[in-house]
């Protein structure tokens, strides 16, 4: 196993580049006993005593960093060259990145709502030591970026980047703020997926009604970052766990349609985001796509049942009027896509396996994956 993520080797290699042996090595030292004081101190202990949130411990900062590394996938390339004045972001600018996401949900400490706002208390109580003399303002930055993740401006829009300065400085060095509270807050969008949530919570009835619908969403999300192609991928599938050859049941319809809501919530959201980040950030700019996929599973058994994938992009036709993510995909409309996945459903059967050394008569379908549907329909 990598003893860093590449995030974090890159870092460390634009900071040999940029600083003196000392100077570097002081930046990596302090992010790394950060890191580590964080973990132990103090997201370990989110984690066990907001049971009812998505995942914000370690493992959610990793996936944020990672998302980070392959949002910057080009930029990469132009770091490893041998002509560092191709690459846009400086070691100082990577070393803000990585301590900005390190940071940016700490304020969960308090509670989920406003968390954005709890940063600065969390580093001040605990962390302050590590923002010494020539580094103090590094403090103020990743608070600075760490609002700037959610929530809401100076103003109360739903604009916060804009209260980022474009440019600020720190130990002399010049650095691309609003770019880089930009690449965390896209990053973070885009840290969702099974990992954020635990099933066994689930089939043990641990998770409370209002949470349990976010958990249902993590659990049939998956993304991929294509930055090199300029889009996102995301990929969602869906569990059910309906009795083949009968029809939905209303709280099987209503599940569906619940669930389905989310994910047209979220993908526009999503969307919003890529868009929206990539307005304060130039190299977020190449990122025009986001195609959707969907795939439904019975019982861990693939429905053969196929929608074509959604994609999203930047293009703007004039004249045209503001419309859903689904404008034009009649196949996507939530009942629409209820009726044929009942339909579909209704002409699977189950067959008898005959097998040369023995033979038995399967009536149920193995149950690969004990589902959200499974668990709250009380299977």
């Amino acid at each position: 196993m990598a003893e860093h993520l590449k995030l974090e080797e890159l870092m460390i290699f634009a900071l040999k580049r940029d600083y003196k042996p000392e100077i570097a090595q002081n930046y990596i030292s302090r992010y790394f006993a950060l890191k580590h004081k964080l973990y132990i101190d103090l997201l370990d202990w989110i984690r066990a005593n907001e049971p009812m949130l998505s995942d914000h411990g370690p493992t959610h900062i990793d996936n944020v960093l990672n998302n980070a590394c392959k949002l910057l996938e080009k930029e990469i390339n132009s770091l490893y060259d041998k002509d560092g004045n191709k690459a846009q972001y400086k070691g100082i600018d990577l070393f803000l990145l990585c301590t900005s996401i390190l940071f940016h949900d700490v304020g969960n400490f308090f509670q989920r709502k406003y968390h954005n706002q709890n940063i600065d208390r969390v580093i001040q109580d605990l962390f302050s030591q590590f923002f010494y003399s020539e580094h103090k303002r590094e403090k103020q930055h990743i608070i600075t970026i760490g609002k700037a993740h959610t929530g809401k401006g100076e103003d109360g829009s739903s604009n916060p980047l804009k209260d980022v300065p474009e440019s600020e400085h720190s130990a002399g060095e010049k650095i691309k703020l609003r770019s880089i509270a930009a690449i965390v807050r896209l990053a973070d969008e885009l840290a969702e997926g099974p990992q954020r949530t635990c099933q066994y919570m689930g089939m043990m009835r641990k998770i409370t009604p209002e949470s349990e619908i976010y958990h249902r969403y993590a659990d049939c999300t998956n993304i991929m970052i294509d930055a090199n192609n300029g889009r996102i991928n995301l990929a969602y599938e869906i569990e059910i766990n309906a009795s083949e050859s009968q029809n939905f049941s209303q709280k099987d319809r209503e599940y569906l349609q619940n669930l389905l809501e989310l994910i047209y919530k979220r993908i526009f959201k999503l969307d919003q985001e890529r868009k929206y980040c990539g307005y304060y950030c130039d190299i977020l700019k190449s990122i025009k796509e986001t195609q959707v996929s969907f795939s439904f599973y019975n019982k861990g058994i693939l429905v053969d049942f196929k929608l074509n994938p959604l994609v999203l992009t930047d293009l703007t036709v004039p004249g045209d009027k503001a419309k859903s993510i689904i404008d034009g995909r009649g196949d996507l409309e939530i009942n629409a896509v209820i009726d044929n996945l009942d339909k579909a459903l209704s002409c699977m059967s189950l067959q008898p396996i005959i097998s040369s050394e023995k033979t038995e008569n399967i009536t149920e379908p193995l149950d690969r994956k004990k589902g959200w549907f499974a668990k709250l329909l009380g299977a």
